[in-house]
């Protein structure tokens, strides 16, 4: 089979060298609407594409040509257009250079295992950097602005009466119902994934209810949707000369009509048989591409539009010219607005994600901001490596003139605003240093009075910065595998990599099972329900702890993990010294450096694979007592409406809970034997592999 070309290729040469289609279908001796045709192929045959680029003539049509040339057997090609394209052949080369090196008469076994170690680790290399998505995840709490925000920084704006406006609804807060993505694509469109039908019911049944108890039982952004699904809106009267509004809702209840009755009442009115939507796309012929955005997004995630239900996601689909102005696949996410406690599984997963870059949000006046530092500090009890890694930053989003009333060291105010964001940048830094918080980048956006331009160069780079760990590997590995090549001392090797067995092996007999429980896993979920909103906490206890916004199982899930990290720290920190010790004992063998280089970057995968596990096993062990506890959810749920101090309540029911129930017993063996399983099988069993031969023995036995 040819070698086909990529026709962007071809047609991105053509632009660069300054030709039209008509101009180099002269210099082809063929017609203009020939070169067309082809250029809207996805692919143009070798022979072809050669014909092409010799026509236009350019340097960089050589360059085409020469990398297209190239032999390229152990990983997949990238397109000549990708950013990291030297990189990735680079580790092409690498992955050659190692199967010839394997397949020499002289090869000495005692290498095979630090080759196996290179090559997967060339691979994964490769695998990361091949793929160009990337998202950018704007994390903040209700009525910062992070939606106007992101939506100037991307060109997602519209005219308006007083300059520009977002495409999206916004306002003082409270206004964005669910995460909303967006995607560059050919054509404008909407994705939309909505809950089901039992889902709605469950929401109407905490609008009503709390109302019953004269409480608020859903979020502000959930009774709007409902009510507008419904038709059934508050109605504005006077009375004695004085206005206000009148709740159908409340009517109905004073009237005497049982709960479930107006609850059954109003799912009906919502018409959820009908509500089945899950796409919408804009003729190609018509325009008002972002107008026909802006009134969908706004009528979907308000409830108004006929065609679909409640959204928990919105993806947004448009020809972008600043998201493809990015060498990378840039997706922005408008995370759902932080309200009580950080510790959402949503939030974690996409400061998890290795290929997101979550936008901490701020206020000016609050940098680095409460909700920040509180993620931050997560991140830093739970030992995860998305600060270490570049996956972090801070948005500070001024308003008006804020940035001139800011007081420096000597209490006098800045003269320009670059100066005002310099004294409050370091003002933030030194508040991340107090709290023994990691130092993460600071960016400032006036969104109504700055170029957008600044901030969303300055989110790309940080982007190429978190690939550029791993084109920093791909170098060192590269430097690895030829050093191993060139310099295989296999005897000397050999007494080495018997001392790294042995080094590990004690550690390994130490640090057989993990230290005595440092926390109690309920601890996380009292706090947070101390520190979380009261309708979230009722919408949590009414689904025994299955809340989205406020997950029981998610919060002891994170309990167990920050016990997991101060429990294994000091060993992960023990095996670090002693990598070092043998990296500085064996300095001259480059073999056995690579080869405790490669165990240090493991190291720190195995400690993130570990701690994910107690997550999950955190997630998990409770959830059967927790479904069973009966008498602690009704005790929970008849508590709401029942005037102050509910969250505090509440915190003490649950506490006093997993202190008195027996049963628990066994879900805290049950995490106990798993964390020491999963710490031998993920920690100690992997050290131990990574420094023996393939068939077993340690490292320089029966040599």
């Amino acid at each position: 089979m040819s070698q086909v070309i990529p026709t962007v290729v071809l047609r991105t040469a053509r632009e660069n060298a300054g030709f039209t289609q008509s101009s180099l279908a002269s210099r082809l001796g063929i017609t203009a609407s020939v070169v067309s045709r082809m250029e809207k192929a996805d692919v143009t045959d070798r022979s072809v594409a050669w014909r092409y680029l010799d026509a236009v003539g350019s340097d960089e049509c050589a360059a085409i040509k020469e990398f297209y040339d190239r032999a390229w057997t152990d990983s997949e090609r990238p397109s000549f257009l990708h950013p990291d394209k030297d990189s990735l052949w680079l580790i092409e080369q690498s992955l050659q250079q190692l199967a010839l090196f394997e397949q020499a008469s002289d090869f000495d076994a005692i290498l095979s295992r630090p080759i196996q170690s290179l090559r997967s680790r060339l691979l994964g290399t490769a695998q990361y950097l091949l793929r160009t998505d990337h998202t950018i995840a704007w994390v903040g709490q209700i009525g910062l602005g992070k939606t106007t925000a992101l939506s100037y920084a991307t060109g997602l704006t519209l005219p308006s009466e007083t300059g520009r406006q977002s495409v999206f609804p916004t306002g003082s807060g409270r206004m964005t119902l669910c995460e909303v993505i967006v995607k560059a694509a050919p054509a404008y469109g909407l994705a939309v994934e909505c809950l089901s039908a039992d889902e709605v019911r469950g929401l109407v049944s905490d609008l009503v209810n709390g109302l019953a108890k004269r409480e608020s039982g859903v979020s502000t952004e959930m009774d709007r949707v409902l009510r507008a699904m419904a038709g059934i809106h508050r109605e504005a009267t006077v009375d004695n000369g004085k206005k206000r509004f009148i709740d159908p809702l409340r009517r109905m209840l004073d009237d005497g009509d049982q709960p479930e009755e107006i609850i059954n009442r109003i799912v009906a009115r919502m018409n959820l048989e009908s509500r089945t939507g899950s796409t919408t796309i804009l003729s190609e012929d018509k325009e008002g591409g972002l107008e026909w955005l802006s009134t969908n997004v706004t009528k979907i995630n308000s409830g108004q539009h006929p065609d679909f239900g409640v959204p928990v996601r919105i993806t947004v689909l448009l020809p972008s010219r600043i998201l493809r102005s990015s060498p990378y696949e840039i997706s922005i996410l408008d995370t759902k607005g932080i309200e009580g406690t950080t510790q959402r599984p949503d939030l974690r997963s996409q400061i998890d994600d290795p290929r997101t870059l979550a936008v901490l949000c701020s206020r000016f006046n609050d940098a680095p901001g409460e909700k920040p530092m509180a993620l931050l500090r997560e991140v830093t009890e739970t030992r995860s490596d998305a600060a270490e890694r570049g996956r972090l930053c801070v948005m500070v989003l001024p308003w008006l003139d804020e940035a001139l009333g800011v007081h420096g060291d000597d209490g006098a105010t800045p003269g320009s605003v670059e100066d005002g964001y310099m004294i409050r940048e370091e003002q933030a830094l030194e508040a991340l240093g107090r709290e023994g918080l990691p130092e993460v980048p600071i960016y400032f956006f006036n969104a109504l009075q700055e170029d957008p331009k600044g901030v969303w160069e300055s989110l790309n780079d940080q982007i190429r910065s978190m690939r550029g760990h791993y084109k920093d590997r791909a170098r060192r590995l590269a430097s690895a595998t030829q050093s191993l090549v060139d310099d295989a001392h296999a005897a000397a090797s050999v007494e080495a990599r018997h001392d790294v067995a042995a080094a590990v092996d004690r550690f390994v007999a130490r640090k057989s099972e993990l230290p005595m429980l440092v926390r109690p896993a309920h601890q996380n979920l009292v706090e947070q329900l101390r520190l979380g909103t009261a309708s979230s906490i009722a919408a949590s206890m009414n689904r025994r702890g299955g809340w989205a916004q406020f997950s029981v199982h998610h919060l002891l899930g994170v309990g167990v993990r920050t016990d997991a990290a101060a429990r294994s720290g000091k060993a992960f920190g023990g095996i670090a010294e002693i990598l070092d010790d043998l990296e500085s004992q064996f300095s001259h063998l480059s073999d056995v450096q690579q080869s405790l280089a490669g165990l240090r970057e493991d190291l720190k995968e195995w400690e993130q694979e570990f701690l994910a596990q107690a997550l999950a096993l955190g997630r998990a062990a409770f959830k059967p007592s927790l479904d069973e506890a009966n008498d602690l959810w009704r005790k929970c749920t008849d508590r709401w409406g029942r005037g102050g101090g509910y969250r505090d309540d509440i915190a003490t029911f649950v506490e006093d809970w997993f202190v008195t129930t027996e049963e628990l017993d066994g879900a805290r063996k049950t995490v106990e034997s798993g964390l020491n399983q999963a710490w031998k099988e993920l920690v100690l069993d992997a050290l131990t592999k990574a420094t023996r031969f393939d068939d077993g023995t340690a490292m320089g036995e029966g040599s």
